[in-house]
């Protein structure tokens, strides 16, 4: 284009370098913004998702040891002998007559908990080589990452006390222990049990304890206590004093006695309680089996009671009573020996739940936690 006076107009446009060179660098700290904000995020994630992992190890651990506790001592017939064997550091060894023939020479009747490689252990067998770690049977991993187990059991008041400590598989750079000065992160939880099957009374209390404070925790400590006791009967007897009143003249002498006694019996009750055994079998390791054992307020067997089993995701299903040794449901292809063949079911992993019932006594509900 020419102007009036015949020259060329330029119409200059675009960015000049230094306006280039600014977006850039506003750009760039934009992102590394961006950035940042993703790397905290992503690594708040993965620590949640660890101490999730540890609190859900702890649980299942502490569920199954407390179901196991609550049912040593069970001897139907009063003649096996079973009890709580012997508790020594990071182990309790205990046996129960599961399919109350008055014998401890059954699967699963000797129990044995303890630590190893950092894990919890469980080791079921017939006799007391459960107690051996060099022969057969072997630990049963229950819960991974696992950093101590402790108990203490006081015979005189049947009860055992369980703290068990578990830590993240990972360490986390950015936290330090306050007690161990590392940077794992750990969660304890603590839970005071009563075997059902025991009584109270014993010379002497038995405590063990690791190297692990039983409070340390880098997280809120949760503590689960769980108390079972037999309904009390309560005699009460209240005399009034006597009252003896004389008065003398020469020929009257008077005497008045009071005597009240009142008696009061609270009647005895009916109470059940029920426990849970339930597994993972068959084709592809994914349908699940249930048994249960039902006892009343004595230690007897229950065999005429209604019993019901939830499992994941599935409406309840009624457990059969077989040949005096429990409620079944499942098939015996080695998960629960003896079981029989019984209606199993594909689930999801999750919570098993038992309820038992009966009329005239008090219903009782145990689960297992099972992935």
């Amino acid at each position: 284009m020419r102007g009036h006076a015949g020259t060329v107009k330029r119409n200059d446009g675009g960015f000049t370098l230094v306006e280039v060179m600014i977006a850039l660098a506003v750009g760039m700290i934009l992102i590394g913004a961006v950035y940042r904000v993703f790397e905290t995020q992503n690594r708040s994630f993965a620590i949640q998702e660890q101490v999730a992992e540890m609190q859900q190890h702890v649980r299942a651990g502490m569920d199954m040891l407390m179901r196991d506790i609550r049912m040593a001592g069970y001897d139907p017939l009063e003649t096996a002998g079973a009890g709580i064997v012997g508790v020594s550091t990071d182990k309790i060894y205990i046996t129960m007559d599961i399919n109350g023939d008055g014998a401890l020479d059954d699967s699963g009747e000797h129990l044995v908990y303890d630590i190893y490689d950092n894990k919890l252990g469980r080791t079921s067998g017939t006799s007391a080589t459960v107690n051996d770690p060099g022969v057969p049977p072997y630990h049963q991993p229950v819960a991974e990452h696992i950093e101590s187990l402790a108990f203490v059991h006081d015979a005189s008041a049947n009860t055992v006390t369980i703290t068990l400590v578990g830590r993240t598989a990972d360490i986390d750079p950015d936290y330090t222990d306050p007690t161990y000065g590392d940077h794992y992160r750990r969660y304890t939880l603590e839970a005071t049990i009563t075997p059902r099957n025991l009584s109270a009374g014993g010379s002497s209390s038995t405590s063990v304890s690791t190297s692990a404070p039983t409070t340390t925790t880098s997280l809120p400590s949760t503590t689960s206590t769980t108390t079972t006791a037999l309904p009390t009967t309560t005699t009460t007897t209240t005399a009034l004093a006597t009252t003896s009143s004389t008065s003398t003249s020469t020929s009257t002498t008077t005497s008045t006695s009071t005597t009240t006694t009142t008696t009061t019996a609270a009647p005895s009750s009916c109470v059940l309680t029920v426990t849970l055994e339930a597994c993972k079998d068959g084709p592809g390791n994914k349908y699940w089996y249930a048994r249960a054992t039902v006892v009343d307020n004595d230690g007897d067997a229950v065999d005429d009671a209604t019993v019901t089993c939830t499992f994941p995701s599935e409406s309840q299903v009624a457990l059969a009573y077989q040949s005096g040794s429990g409620y079944y449901g499942g098939t015996a292809s080695g998960c629960l020996a003896g079981s029989s063949k019984k209606s199993a079911s594909k689930h999801l992993n999750g919570t098993v739940t038992v309820t038992a019932t009966k009329a005239g006594c008090t219903s009782d509900t145990d689960s297992v936690v099972i992935n």
